[in-house]
């Protein structure tokens, strides 16, 4: 394993088999934490994983063992402590942005009376999945702000102006947030007893610090389904 997990949790272990071996980026669930292949390892901060490099050999299957936080909604809404240095100096910056997103950002949570992170997160996402999802945007003018040509001109996008939109905004708002990209579950196929994941299922979300249990992920593209998390 990369890293002790500081806060409670479960082990995923999934066992991945690659329709196209060679090199590639060993995938599992939320935070990956060993891999029995030979790998490369590139981290940010001791405790920020940015990737595992894999080299796959030939097309022999291969576990991946994930630690998932064990967490409710109430706990989420509890972890209110500061951030960690490397949080606070990564992922709550933001260029200049035009000041609309801001005071966007200002209206819906206070509109939804959210004072916690996790509730301002909750907030945020439920808006931006009222916007239409459009595969075939027009890209943006080179000198307009990628957020603001979603939020105000268009009103409309894939998942990646979605997940690229809230993790702006949050941070605008003082809640250490990022894009992330990777792949959605796939389908089911029953032949073969496995998940078959493609290139069409390439996704984009958005992940939320919170301490005590580390990044957790929000959905604010609305083809895709919620994470949830319990009261209990």
């Amino acid at each position: 394993p990369w890293s002790e997990i500081p806060y409670p949790h479960h082990l995923v272990t999934q066992t991945i088999r690659m329709m196209r071996p060679g090199t590639t980026f060993a995938y599992g669930v939320n935070t990956p934490v060993s891999v029995d292949r030979d790998a490369r390892l590139l981290v940010r901060e001791p405790e920020d994983l940015a990737a595992f490099n894999l080299t796959v050999e030939g097309d022999e299957p291969y576990p991946i063992v994930s630690a998932v936080p064990d967490v409710t909604a109430m706990d989420l809404r509890a972890a209110e402590e500061d951030y960690p240095d490397w949080v606070a100096e990564r992922y709550l910056p933001l260029p200049d942005i035009p000041e609309r997103i801001r005071q966007l950002a200002d209206e819906i949570v206070t509109g939804a009376g959210a004072t916690t992170r996790y509730d301002k997160a909750r907030a945020i996402e439920a808006y931006i999945r009222g916007y239409d999802y459009d595969l075939n945007l027009e890209p943006p003018p080179l000198d307009t702000d990628v957020t603001d040509y979603f939020l105000f001109d268009v009103q409309r996008g894939y998942c990646d102006y979605s997940a690229t939109a809230m993790a702006v905004m949050l941070r605008s708002i003082g809640v250490a947030a990022r894009y992330a990209s990777g792949y959605n579950m796939g389908h089911y196929d029953y032949a073969r007893s496995a998940w078959v994941v493609a290139e069409r299922n390439a996704h984009a979300w958005t992940e939320v610090y919170f301490p005590g249990y580390g990044w957790i992920e929000f959905e604010p593209t609305p083809t895709e389904r919620l994470f949830f998390f319990t009261d209990i």
